[in-house]
C-alpha cells in the first residue's frame, strides 16, 4: 500500500450529504439505471459531527523460521530470541516502516539492510550482517530459494486499529444498506 506520508495509516469514513433519494442515470445509459437508489446511510461521526476517523498500525503477530518452517508468536519469539542481537532486512517500498514496527514492538536492531522495492536483499548482502537472527518481510521471503540462511525469520504483521469495533460497525452499516436495496432475481448482495 502506498499513500502520502501525511495520510499513511489513517482512514476516513466519509459521509455523503445532500444526496437525492432517487437517482437515475441520463437517458440512453447502457447501465441498468431504471431502479431507484437510496443514498448511503449516514456513517458514524465523532462528537463534533465530523466523520469518525480511525488509524491503523502494524505490529508483529508471529514469525516463521525460513529454513525449518517453525512458527512462533511474537511473545514466544521474543522470549527465545529477543535478547540476541538482531538485524532486519527489507526490499519494500518503505523499509523504514518495517524497521520502525520492529523497534516499536520492543526489538533492538543491531543493523538494518534496505533494498529497492521488489528486490529482496541479496544473499551476499545478508552475509555482511552480524551473527544472530535476521528478520525479513513475508514479501521478501518468497524471493529466497532453498537452502535458506538459517538466521532468517519471516515477520507476519497484523493490523491494530485505534477503534477495534469500527470493522463491526462498518459491516453492520453495509448489511443495513444491502437489506434496504431492492433485490431482483439474480442479484447477489
Amino acid at each position: 500500500m502506498r499513500e502520502a506520508p501525511a495520510t499513511a495509516g489513517c482512514c476516513r469514513l466519509a459521509r455523503y450529504a445532500n444526496t437525492p433519494s432517487d437517482v437515475s442515470a441520463p437517458t440512453g445509459s447502457s447501465r441498468n439505471w431504471g431502479r431507484p437508489t437510496r443514498p448511503p446511510p449516514s456513517l458514524p461521526t465523532d462528537s463534533t459531527g465530523k466523520p469518525r476517523q480511525i488509524s491503523v498500525r502494524l505490529q508483529p503477530d508471529y514469525l516463521t523460521h525460513l529454513s525449518t518452517g517453525e512458527q512462533l508468536d511474537w511473545s514466544a519469539w521474543r522470549l527465545t530470541h529477543g535478547r540476541t542481537p538482531c538485524s532486519a532486512a527489507a526490499g519494500i517500498g518503505q523499509p523504514q516502516r518495517f524497521f520502525a514496527m520492529l523497534q516499536q514492538a520492543g526489538l533492538v536492531l543491531e543493523r538494518t539492510l534496505s533494498s529497492p522495492d521488489h528486490h529482496a536483499p541479496s544473499l551476499s548482502a545478508l552475509q555482511t550482517l552480524p551473527a544472530g537472527p535476521i528478520l525479513i518481510t513475508a514479501k521478501d521471503a518468497v524471493k529466497y530459494a532453498p537452502p535458506h540462511d538459517p538466521r532468517l525469520w519471516v515477520v507476519h504483521a497484523a493490523p491494530v486499529f485505534s477503534d477495534p469495533a469500527w470493522l463491526d460497525a462498518l459491516e453492520a452499516l453495509l448489511q443495513d444498506r444491502s437489506a434496504a436495496l431492492p433485490h431482483n432475481h439474480g442479484d447477489r448482495h
